[in-house]
C-alpha cells in the first residue's frame, strides 16, 4: 500500500516556532515530527510515500531526499498554492494509480496497528475508512457521528436534522484509508477540503464510509500547549516514539556528571554545562546547547545550538534554535525564537 503524508500547511497556531520551518519539521524530543511519521509507516510495511509540500518546502525535501537511506521511496508534490486535503490528494492522483491508499496528517503522533485498520476497511467493503476516537473534545475538533456498526452518518453536523439517537460522537485522528475511486469525486485544480466538502457529498451519494475507532495514543501537535504535552507524554512513557531516541554518548555523559538532573530528562549531543546547573523534570535539551553556571530549567523544550547565560531560570517554555538568553533572565510560559 502507498501512503500520502500531508505536510503543506503553515502551522499558524504554532508561530513563532514555524516562522522559519514547516510544522512537520518541528522537533519532538530532538527528532522532526515528520521523521517519526515516516518511520511509523515503515514499521507498518508502507515504504512508498508521497509528501505534499508548500510552505518552506526545501527544508523537507533536502532533509529526507528520496528516502533511500531510510529504506523508503519518497516522492513530493509541490503546491504553488495550498489546495486543501482533498485538493492535494487530487494533485497527486498519478501516484496512487488504481490502488487502495492511506492518507495521514504529518503533524500527529499516533500509535496504531495499520494492519487492523486495513483489515477493517476490507471487511466492511468500505469506500473510505476514517480512523476515529471517542474524545470529550470531539466538538472542538469537529464531531463525526457513527452508528453501532461503525458506519459514518454525519460529518461536522452534516446532514442537518439527523437524529442523534444511538449515534456515537467521535473525532477524526487524521488517518484515513481510501479507495482510488475517490479521485473521481474531487474537483481538479482548486482548493477542496476532504471532511467539509468531499465526505458529506459521498454520504449523500450513499457510498459506504466507515469509522475505525481506536483507543491508542494520539496527539495533534497543533498548539504550544499540546506540543509541551506531547513531550511530557513521551517522557512519562505514555507514547513510545517510532524513531529510536538518541541518548548522550559516554563523553557527553561525563560533561553532565556534576549537573543536578531531575528525571525525566533528555539531553542531546555535545552539551556544555556549567557548575550548579539544574535540569528537569520534563525537560528536553537539543544538540550543542550551552548552559552556564547557576541555570535552572524545568518543564521546557530547548532546540539545538542554544546559549543560556548565567543564573537563568526557565520554566514551562519553548526556546528555538540558535537563541541566546542573557544572564539572570527569568522565563515562564514563554516561546522564544
Amino acid at each position: 500500500m502507498k501512503a500520502m503524508i500531508l505536510a503543506a500547511g503553515y502551522g499558524d497556531r504554532l508561530r513563532p516556532l514555524t516562522n522559519h520551518r514547516p510544522k512537520v519539521m518541528i522537533p519532538i524530543v530532538n527528532i522532526p515530527i515528520l521523521e517519526n511519521t515516516i518511520t511509523f509507516l515503515a514499521k507498518n510495511n508502507i515504504r512508498e510515500v508521497m509528501i505534499n509540500t508548500h510552505y518552506l518546502s526545501d527544508s523537507i525535501t533536502k532533509y529526507f531526499g528520496d528516502g533511500s537511506d531510510r529504506g523508503m521511496r519518497i516522492s513530493y508534490s509541490y503546491e504553488n498554492e495550498i489546495l486543501g486535503t482533498a485538493g492535494g490528494i487530487k494533485m497527486a492522483e498519478d501516484f496512487f494509480k488504481d490502488e487502495t491508499f492511506l492518507v495521514i496528517n504529518g503533524d500527529i503522533l499516533i500509535d496504531l496497528d495499520l494492519k487492523e485498520v486495513i483489515r477493517f476497511h476490507q471487511l466492511k467493503r468500505s469506500f473510505i475508512t476514517m480512523v476515529l476516537r471517542e474524545d470529550e473534545k470531539a466538538d472542538e475538533y469537529g464531531p463525526i457521528s457513527i452508528n453501532q456498526e461503525g458506519k459514518i452518518c454525519r460529518f461536522l453536523g452534516k446532514p442537518a436534522g439527523l437524529s442523534n439517537d444511538n449515534l456515537i460522537k467521535t473525532m477524526f485522528t487524521g488517518v484515513h484509508i481510501m479507495e482510488p475511486g475517490i479521485l473521481n469525486e474531487i474537483p481538479q485544480g482548486r482548493y477542496c477540503g476532504i471532511t467539509d466538502e468531499v465526505y458529506p457529498h459521498l454520504l449523500k451519494k450513499g457510498l459506504p464510509i466507515y469509522g475505525y475507532i481506536t483507543s491508542d495514543y494520539w496527539k495533534d501537535i497543533g498548539t504550544h500547549h499540546r506540543y509541551i504535552e506531547a513531550h511530557k507524554d513521551i517522557l512519562n512513557g505514555k507514547f513510545d516514539m517510532h524513531v529510536k531516541l538518541k541518548r548522550p554518548g559516554k563523553r557527553d555523559t561525563e560533561k553532565i556528571r556534576a549537573t543536578k538532573i531531575i528525571p525525566p530528562v533528555i539531553i542531546g549531543d555535545n552539551p556544555s554545562i556549567g557548575e550548579g546547573v539544574a535540569i528537569g523534570p520534563y525537560t528536553v535539551i537539543g544538540r550543542n546547547c550551552i548552559l552556564k553556571k547557576g541555570t535552572t530549567i524545568e518543564e521546557s523544550i530547548l532546540w539545538d545550538d542554544i546559549s543560556i547565560g548565567h543564573n537563568v531560570k526557565i520554566s514551562n517554555s519553548i526556546i528555538g534554535s540558535e537563541v541566546q538568553i542573557p544572564d539572570f533572565s527569568s522565563l515562564y510560559n514563554e516561546v522564544i525564537t
